[in-house]
């Protein structure tokens, strides 16, 4: 253990020092991603100029469904090594906003080595404030997993399939009034799988365009309404399926208190012709509430509306719920947290297979320095559908140790 974290230590001065003219930016700061060791960079505060924040994690694990396989087929479970690797570097100016990272997770099996995997994970954002009225933005999300349960995408089946996807996008935010903020932000993604024998039929991947218009009025310091329109244009790789999504509706923004704010949409989803199913028309609802404390942040959010089924290639009216939660304690030296989500898939087309699908993630940590976290964890992910044998879960359970140290490039 004692050389593990000489390891680590190792490795981040190694890297802090290969930065010149550069001074430490020590603090402890909260806890942020419990996911990979290249979460640690939101600690800092925010600080003028720019940071670059190395980080690093290794640790333990145990995963009881290595191959994601139905329980009834006794799938083999194995032991892992994780190695985290990551860095990050954020610029805050008068005007401009900058972040981007990194965060790598390569995993090795003690047993089943020929299932060693990598997972990579690459972020960019820039906000410009033209004006003391107008902010532009932009931004890029992409990440490639070894499996489809990573993704947390709606209605894709859980194998051990390659997977990547893509989202770039940007937009604007004005203030066209004294009480009325209008939005607008058009998104680019793009998913895909890699073709493996072992499934049925290859997973589809596909192109998403979607654009979102919203306005909101203020009629209040703690009251917000307003309304919003999308239109998703979906592009299948297979069977040519394309079709699009428009959703609008009226939304509204209460703030209870100052720790506890309310959101909510009611509206109408149309989906147009496709190769696999007609127009039709649904409910769009959505709700949120968010609770921020000393002590406790939590927060939850449900949605119903259509949306593309990635993996089948077709669409899917789809109910999502979402739960997260922060709790420091020990003087914010230690810190629980968690999340779950649980999404429900009914296939407009009755040969496709209903999905209901869970991810499960609770992480408890200490700083045992302002550099240096420890963590316990516990992930599970778990799928169950309409059709004989394809149920399944997985669960994972280790530890890690996680160092990352901000510095100030001057």
């Amino acid at each position: 253990m004692h050389t593990a974290l000489r390891y680590v230590a190792a490795a981040v001065f190694a890297l802090s020092s290969a930065t010149a003219a550069i001074y430490a930016q020590q603090n402890p700061g909260a806890a942020s991603d419990t996911r990979s060791a290249a979460g640690a960079a939101s600690d800092a505060r925010p600080t003028s100029g720019w940071v670059f924040t190395p980080s690093i994690g290794v640790g333990g694990s145990w995963d009881s469904n290595v191959l994601l396989a139905n329980p009834g087929n006794e799938p083999p479970s194995d032991y892992a090594t994780p190695f985290s690797p990551g860095a990050s570097i954020d610029y805050l100016g008068r005007r401009v906003q900058f972040s981007s990272g990194y965060e790598g997770s390569f995993l090795m099996y003690r047993t089943l080595d020929a299932l060693n995997s990598a997972q990579h994970l690459g972020r960019a954002s820039l906000e410009y404030r033209a004006s003391r009225r107008l902010k532009l933005f932009a931004d890029e999300h992409f990440e490639r997993a070894p499996t489809t349960d990573a993704l947390e995408l709606a209605g894709v089946p859980f194998y051990r399939v390659g997977s990547r996807t893509n989202a770039s996008g940007g937009g604007f935010e004005a203030a066209v009034a004294r009480h009325t903020t209008l939005r607008g932000r058009y998104t680019l993604r793009d998913v895909s799988f890699d073709a493996d024998p072992r499934t049925a039929a290859n997973l589809q991947g596909g192109i998403e365009h979607d654009v979102n218009v919203s306005v909101g009025h203020a009629l209040s310091s703690t009251l917000t309404v307003g309304a919003e329109y999308d239109l998703r244009h979906e592009i299948m790789t297979e069977g040519l399926n394309t079709f699009n999504i428009n959703t609008g509706g009226v939304s509204v923004n209460y703030i209870v208190t100052p720790t506890l704010s309310l959101t909510g949409m009611v509206g109408i989803s149309y989906l147009g012709d496709g190769v696999t199913h007609e127009s039709r028309v649904g409910p769009a609802v959505s709700a949120g509430a968010a609770k921020r404390t000393k002590y406790v942040i939590i927060s939850g959010t449900y949605a119903q509306s259509f949306v593309p089924a990635f993996g089948f290639g077709g669409t899917f009216q789809n109910r999502a719920l979402t739960g997260t939660i922060h709790v420091p304690f020990a003087r914010a030296r230690a810190y629980a947290e968690g999340s779950a989500t649980r999404s429900d898939n009914e296939p407009i087309d009755p040969t496709q297979p209903s999905l209901v699908s869970v991810w499960l993630s609770t992480t408890v940590g200490y700083r045992l320095s302002r550099w240096l976290r420890a963590e316990g964890f516990y992930d599970r992910t778990q799928q169950s559908s309409d059709r004989p044998g394809s149920d399944l879960n997985r669960n994972q359970v280790g530890f890690r140790f996680v160092a990352a140290k901000p510095v100030r490039l001057r």
